[in-house]
């Protein structure tokens, strides 16, 4: 279902395809966690999807996960390339 997972800061827009959200620089594919549920597996086929869909749009992809009921963590997760992530790290200065 497209835009199942997109969250309420995103818009829905047609360059969104092959994920759920589009950022200036990320293309993201949002998961939703039941409260009842307790994990959540990553498919290869999600990771699939949003790097091509990141391809098209030129933009980086990158996965985000929301439990409806954090229990002590944070509500809201994203997972990123590791090759950007030391990108960023490399450009905030940080040691890796």
């Amino acid at each position: 279902m497209p835009r199942s997972g997109g969250l309420p800061w995103s818009s829905s827009d047609p360059t969104s395809a092959g994920g759920d959200i589009t950022t200036d620089d990320l293309h993201i594919e949002h998961k939703r966690v039941e409260s009842k549920t307790k994990s959540i597996g990553i498919k290869r086929d999600w990771l699939a999807k949003v790097t091509d869909g990141a391809k098209r749009t030129m933009r980086v992809p990158a996965m985000a996960v929301t439990f409806e009921e954090p229990r002590g963590h944070a509500k809201d997760w994203v997972m990123l390339p590791m090759e950007f992530v030391e990108r960023l790290l490399a450009l905030s200065g940080s040691d890796e």
